[in-house]
């Protein structure tokens, strides 16, 4: 199947799937009226970070993914604790929604990499 046919299908499966295409300002938008996005936040950002970071709270590579040296102690606590089921609220709230809005773009490449995983689902199982 050409780059272009393949292209125009999954931009067609995001359509009928009510998927659209998310920007910057979805994400920020997204993280400034949602809590529970930013609790979202927090563990994808975690989930990023390599096993050895996860492991220690902290940031070991310099590779642009998960937490920075600065957030990663404090972004690691506030995701495992909404890994635990929990919310966070008050000021951990603001203070986990300032970190979250610094990565934007980290946030967004996740959306879209779902997005493409979402799409290939329905490729396979449209045979």
């Amino acid at each position: 199947m050409s780059f272009i046919l393949l292209s125009s299908l999954v931009s067609f499966l995001f359509l009928m799937l009510g998927v659209c295409h998310m920007n910057r300002s979805d994400i920020r938008l997204s993280l400034l009226s949602n809590d529970r996005a930013v609790d979202r936040a927090m563990v994808i950002l975690y989930q990023r970070q390599t096993v050895d970071e996860r492991s220690t709270s902290s940031t070991k590579h310099t590779n642009g993914v998960g937490f920075n040296a600065a957030d990663a102690s404090l972004g690691t606590y506030y995701a495992r604790w909404v890994m635990k089921g929990r919310r966070l609220s008050g000021q951990h709230l603001i203070k986990a929604r300032e970190m979250a809005l610094r990565y934007t773009d980290q946030l967004l490449e996740a959306a879209r990499i779902k997005q493409a995983k979402m799409a290939q689902n329905v490729l396979k199982q449209a045979g």
